[in-house]
């Protein structure tokens, strides 16, 4: 048995706006607001067959694509991290070349 997440549409309040989205897009407008915010673009967005639903592997593609975002985040936390670390070793370097020269032109 294949569990289908279904998206489902609300009552619409302006029919005016509700013709600016597509059949399938309008499923889903969760909001009911004629217009589909982030959350519902990326859910229309994955459905590559345009049937209106998402289907288990489009979930399992979903999820598995943020562990791969939050992973490739804490590789650019440690990148950011030794970068700072690199920057200071260079600023107190410089300092220490600062009061040698300093110390040598008295």
């Amino acid at each position: 048995a294949v569990a289908v997440v279904t998206a489902s549409a609300k009552p619409r309040k302006s029919s005016v706006r509700q013709n600016m989205l597509s059949t399938i897009s309008r499923q889903y407008d969760l909001s009911g607001s004629g217009a589909l915010d982030e959350v519902e673009q990326a859910m229309r967005d994955r459905d590559l067959d345009n049937k209106g639903r998402l289907t288990n592997e489009d979930v399992r593609r979903i999820v598995e694509d943020q562990f791969r975002s939050r992973d490739d985040i804490h590789v650019y936390k440690k990148a950011v991290a030794g970068l700072v670390c690199l920057v200071v070793i260079l600023a107190l370097s410089n300092f220490g070349t600062s009061m040698a020269s300093a110390i040598l032109a008295k």
